[in-house]
C-alpha cells in the first residue's frame, strides 16, 4: 500500500491501534457525566497517552521502528485529537477557535506529509517537539473533557505556544525536504 515497506503487526503499531480504540469508550465516558464515568474517562486518556509515549520508547529500545510506525502513529494520535476536540467543543466548553488551531495544524502537516511522500518518496520521521505538541494537546483535552478547571487554561496555552514552535519547525524540515535534503527524513526511489 503505497509503497510502504516493512512488518505492519509490531508491539509498537499494535499499541497505536489500541489508541485509536480506546478513544471510543474513552469519549463514551467523558460525555456520560458523573464522577464514576469522568474518572474512568481519565483514567483511559491517561493509559492512552502513556500508550503513545510506550510506543516510542518500545520500538526504539526493540529496534522495532517501522515505516508503518512512522505514518500510523501520527495519523492514530491526530484521529484521537479530532474526536477528543469534537467531543470537546460539543459537550464541553473548548473554545471553537481552539480547535481550528489544532484541527488546521493537524490536517496541514497530513497534507504535507502526504504531499512529500507522493511526489518526492520522502517519509519524514515525527520530531520531539511534534510530539510534545500532540502530548500538550491530549492533556489539554483531558482537561476539558474530565473537567479539570484549574488544568485547562495553563494547558491549552502551551498547546497553542508548542502549536507555533512545531508549525514552524515542520514548515522549515518540509521546505528543506522540497529542496532534497536528507536530515532527518527517509527518502526511498
Amino acid at each position: 500500500m503505497f509503497g510502504i515497506q516493512g512488518r505492519f503487526i509490531t508491539v509498537p503499531n499494535l499499541l497505536s491501534i489500541s489508541r485509536g480504540v480506546l478513544i471510543i469508550p474513552t469519549m463514551y465516558f467523558a460525555v456520560a457525566g458523573g464522577m464514576v464515568n469522568l474518572t474512568i474517562a481519565a483514567c483511559l486518556g491517561i493509559l492512552m497517552i502513556l500508550s503513545d509515549i510506550a510506543d516510542g520508547v518500545v520500538a526504539r529500545k526493540t529496534g522495532a521502528i517501522s515505516e508503518w510506525g512512522k505514518i500510523l502513529d501520527p495519523l492514530v494520535d491526530k484521529f484521537c485529537i479530532f474526536i477528543a476536540g469534537v467531543s470537546a467543543i460539543i459537550w464541553r466548553d473548548f473554545p471553537l477557535w481552539a480547535a481550528i488551531i489544532i484541527f488546521g495544524r493537524d490536517a496541514s502537516i497530513l497534507i504535507a506529509a502526504y504531499y512529500l511522500f507522493a511526489k518526492k518518496k520522502v517519509l519524514s520521521m515525527s520530531h520531539p517537539v511534534g510530539k510534545y505538541t500532540a502530548l500538550a494537546t491530549a492533556l489539554t483535552l483531558v482537561c476539558y473533557l474530565v473537567p479539570w478547571d484549574e488544568g485547562k487554561i495553563y494547558f491549552l496555552y502551551l498547546t497553542l505556544i508548542l502549536i507555533v514552535t512545531s508549525g514552524i519547525f515542520y514548515l522549515v524540515k518540509a521546505i528543506e525536504s522540497l529542496k532534497g535534503n536528507r536530515n532527518g527524513v527517509i527518502i526511498r526511489k
